[in-house]
Protein backbone atom coordinates (compact mmCIF):
# COMPACT_ATOMS: atom_id res chain seq x y z
CA UNK A 1 0.00 0.00 0.00
CA UNK A 2 1.26 3.17 -0.93
CA UNK A 3 1.98 5.73 1.76
CA UNK A 4 0.65 9.53 2.39
CA UNK A 5 2.86 11.73 1.24
CA UNK A 6 4.29 14.56 3.59
CA UNK A 7 3.34 18.08 3.08
CA UNK A 8 6.95 18.61 2.12
CA UNK A 9 7.27 15.89 -0.78
CA UNK A 10 4.32 17.58 -2.78
CA UNK A 11 4.31 20.07 -5.25
CA UNK A 12 3.74 23.41 -3.80
CA UNK A 13 0.33 24.52 -5.06
CA UNK A 14 -0.87 21.00 -3.48
CA UNK A 15 1.19 22.09 -0.06
CA UNK A 16 -0.54 25.09 -0.04
CA UNK A 17 -4.21 23.49 -0.37
CA UNK A 18 -3.30 20.55 1.75
CA UNK A 19 -2.50 23.87 4.11
CA UNK A 20 -5.53 25.40 3.69
CA UNK A 21 -7.53 22.41 4.28
CA UNK A 22 -6.06 21.23 7.24
CA UNK A 23 -6.82 24.61 8.82
CA UNK A 24 -10.39 25.10 7.75
CA UNK A 25 -10.72 21.18 9.37
CA UNK A 26 -9.17 22.47 12.41
CA UNK A 27 -11.64 25.54 12.92
CA UNK A 28 -14.78 23.48 11.57
CA UNK A 29 -17.91 22.37 13.29
CA UNK A 30 -19.54 19.67 11.58
CA UNK A 31 -20.17 22.14 8.06
CA UNK A 32 -19.55 21.22 4.88
CA UNK A 33 -16.87 22.46 2.85
CA UNK A 34 -16.90 25.72 1.41
CA UNK A 35 -17.50 26.26 -2.20
CA UNK A 36 -13.99 28.26 -2.02
CA UNK A 37 -12.08 25.08 -0.92
CA UNK A 38 -13.73 22.68 -3.22
CA UNK A 39 -13.08 25.46 -6.09
CA UNK A 40 -9.70 25.09 -5.04
CA UNK A 41 -9.29 21.33 -4.84
CA UNK A 42 -10.51 21.74 -8.31
CA UNK A 43 -8.58 23.67 -9.95
CA UNK A 44 -5.50 21.88 -8.44
CA UNK A 45 -7.33 18.40 -9.79
CA UNK A 46 -6.60 19.54 -12.84
CA UNK A 47 -3.21 20.48 -12.55
CA UNK A 48 -1.81 17.15 -10.52
CA UNK A 49 -5.06 14.62 -11.15
CA UNK A 50 -8.09 14.45 -8.87
CA UNK A 51 -6.49 11.02 -7.43
CA UNK A 52 -3.15 12.74 -6.44
CA UNK A 53 -5.26 15.75 -5.28
CA UNK A 54 -7.89 13.65 -3.52
CA UNK A 55 -5.34 11.79 -1.31
CA UNK A 56 -2.79 15.29 -0.73
CA UNK A 57 -6.08 16.66 0.79
CA UNK A 58 -7.71 13.80 2.14
CA UNK A 59 -11.14 14.23 0.26
CA UNK A 60 -12.99 11.59 -1.41
CA UNK A 61 -11.93 10.99 -5.33
CA UNK A 62 -15.36 10.63 -6.68
CA UNK A 63 -16.87 13.38 -4.88
CA UNK A 64 -13.79 15.42 -6.40
CA UNK A 65 -14.10 13.75 -9.95
CA UNK A 66 -17.73 14.77 -10.22
CA UNK A 67 -17.08 18.35 -8.90
CA UNK A 68 -14.06 18.83 -12.12
CA UNK A 69 -16.00 17.12 -14.18
CA UNK A 70 -19.58 19.22 -13.67
CA UNK A 71 -17.23 22.61 -13.72
CA UNK A 72 -15.42 21.19 -17.10
CA UNK A 73 -19.30 20.79 -18.93
CA UNK A 74 -20.70 23.93 -16.98
CA UNK A 75 -17.68 26.11 -18.31
CA UNK A 76 -16.79 26.87 -21.83
CA UNK A 77 -12.82 25.57 -23.46
CA UNK A 78 -12.47 28.82 -25.55
CA UNK A 79 -10.17 31.62 -24.11
CA UNK A 80 -10.06 34.83 -26.29
CA UNK A 81 -6.83 35.67 -27.35
CA UNK A 82 -7.60 38.50 -29.56
CA UNK A 83 -9.19 38.07 -32.91
CA UNK A 84 -10.17 34.93 -33.94
CA UNK A 85 -9.13 33.34 -37.46
CA UNK A 86 -10.69 34.99 -41.08
CA UNK A 87 -13.14 32.02 -41.91
CA UNK A 88 -14.53 32.41 -45.34
CA UNK A 89 -18.21 31.22 -46.35
CA UNK A 90 -19.03 31.22 -49.97
CA UNK A 91 -21.78 33.32 -50.71
CA UNK A 92 -25.45 32.14 -51.10
CA UNK A 93 -26.14 32.10 -55.04
CA UNK A 94 -28.60 35.04 -56.21
CA UNK A 95 -32.33 34.25 -55.98
CA UNK A 96 -32.24 31.27 -53.77
CA UNK A 97 -33.13 31.10 -50.28
CA UNK A 98 -31.01 29.59 -47.37
CA UNK A 99 -31.80 26.07 -46.44
CA UNK A 100 -30.64 26.54 -42.95
CA UNK A 101 -29.85 29.34 -40.70
CA UNK A 102 -27.27 29.28 -37.72
CA UNK A 103 -27.62 32.23 -35.26
CA UNK A 104 -24.68 32.46 -32.59
CA UNK A 105 -24.99 35.43 -30.11
CA UNK A 106 -22.14 35.70 -27.15
CA UNK A 107 -22.80 37.24 -24.16
CA UNK A 108 -21.62 40.27 -24.93
CA UNK A 109 -24.25 40.81 -27.28
CA UNK A 110 -22.29 40.59 -30.41
CA UNK A 111 -24.20 38.12 -32.92
CA UNK A 112 -23.73 35.98 -36.13
CA UNK A 113 -26.30 34.73 -38.32
CA UNK A 114 -25.32 32.38 -41.38
CA UNK A 115 -27.54 31.35 -44.15
CA UNK A 116 -26.37 27.77 -45.71
CA UNK A 117 -27.27 27.11 -48.75
CA UNK A 118 -28.27 23.84 -50.37
CA UNK A 119 -24.98 21.21 -50.20
CA UNK A 120 -22.65 23.30 -48.59
CA UNK A 121 -20.88 21.63 -45.94
CA UNK A 122 -19.72 24.05 -43.09
CA UNK A 123 -17.71 23.39 -39.39
CA UNK A 124 -20.44 24.98 -36.87
CA UNK A 125 -17.87 24.20 -34.44
CA UNK A 126 -15.10 25.49 -35.84
CA UNK A 127 -17.17 28.66 -36.83
CA UNK A 128 -18.88 28.74 -33.21
CA UNK A 129 -15.15 28.44 -31.76
CA UNK A 130 -13.55 31.52 -33.97
CA UNK A 131 -17.05 33.49 -33.27
CA UNK A 132 -16.54 32.87 -29.64
CA UNK A 133 -12.43 33.96 -29.33
CA UNK A 134 -12.93 37.50 -31.37
CA UNK A 135 -15.21 38.36 -28.48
Amino acid sequence: MARAASVEELPTGLRRGRKRFERWRRTRRKRKIPDELWREAVELAGSFGVSRTARALRLNATSLRERKDSRSQATPAVVASGPGPFVELSPLSMGSSPVGVVVMESNGGARMRIEIADGAVLDIGALALAFLAGQ
